[in-house]
């Protein structure tokens, strides 16, 4: 039992960071909150669009995303 767990953090650990590595943030980030949504919407489309591979810890990363302000007034792409 007690693998079976940490294989399922593991797995859960390995998605997260795979959608962090695929953030399509540009460093100096979004002029405005509408061009955030826009990467946030089309990332989430991407991910979708091979049902094989989406897997529901993938959907509740993807649709855990968010554009936030950040200090210096542009928008990024947070999850």
């Amino acid at each position: 039992m007690k693998r079976l767990i940490l294989g399922m953090l593991l797995a859960g650990g390995a998605a997260t960071a795979a959608m962090a590595a695929h953030n399509p943030t540009p460093p100096e980030g979004y002029r405005n909150f509408g061009q955030c949504q826009s990467a946030l919407v089309q990332e989430q489309n991407e991910v979708r669009k091979d049902p094989d591979e989406y897997t529901e810890q993938q959907a509740d990363d993807i649709n855990g995303g968010s554009c936030e302000r950040q200090d210096d007034g542009s928008y990024r792409i947070i999850f």
